[in-house]
């Protein structure tokens, strides 16, 4: 009974974990997308 109660706790928190590291994952691509995306902006309007 032990064992399994601290088996699904360390589930429960390997879980916590994973969706927090693929959360700051997501948002650091957020951010390289915004920032390539001023890039190609900034060079537009340098062309015209």
């Amino acid at each position: 009974m032990d064992r399994a109660l601290s088996c699904s706790i360390t589930s429960i928190i390997r879980r916590k974990i994973c969706q927090a590291y693929i959360k700051s994952w997501l948002i650091s691509l957020k951010k390289i997308n915004k920032k390539e995306e001023r890039i190609k902006n900034a060079s537009k309007n340098r062309k015209k």
